[in-house]
């Protein structure tokens, strides 16, 4: 996080309790939190305001980011596994996908999940399904090409074509 996104949710903090945070503890807050995101800070300060009778210091902030941050990879999680089940539901559902497509849709997936390959790995891997699908697509008939919009010039009158 940078220093002005620090300032602005400790300002939140000192608005709640004014006299908790001197310049110089400000200072050492900002030692121990600059390498925390921005967003998770801003989640834990929403969470520190909701629940902390008194000024938060070191630890308690550094429970609050510790729990946005779960949370975040807790989200993460989930929509990881909402996908895996989109693409396993489409694998036993009747498609005009084709199955060896799809189950190696799920299975370049689940090599992604479980750490077995970066991200930049999954993206070729997606592209190079996309194509082989598009090919796939192509000889079964159920690829439409995407016609390009016609454009609406005024015509000019041309006495010449009467």
């Amino acid at each position: 996080m940078d220093r002005s996104q620090f300032e602005m949710q400790m300002q939140r903090l000192r608005d709640q309790w004014p006299n908790a945070y001197s310049n110089e503890r400000l200072k050492l807050l900002w030692m121990a939190f600059k390498d925390i995101g921005g967003m998770d800070f801003q989640e834990a300060v929403d969470d520190l305001l909701m629940t902390q009778r008194g000024a938060p210091l070191v630890d308690e902030i550094s429970k609050a980011v510790q729990s946005a941050k779960n949370r975040y990879f807790e989200r993460q999680r989930m929509k990881e596994a909402s996908i895996l089940g989109m693409m396993q539901e489409a694998a036993e559902i009747n498609t005009t996908a084709d199955p060896a497509f799809v189950e190696d849709c799920i299975n370049l997936l689940e090599q992604y999940l479980s750490k077995k390959i970066t991200y930049k790995d999954f993206e070729q891997g997606c592209d190079l399904l996309t194509i082989a699908a598009n090919r796939f697509a192509k000889e079964k008939g159920y690829y439409r090409e995407e016609k390009k919009p016609i454009q609406n010039l005024p015509v000019r009158y041309n006495p010449s074509n009467d």
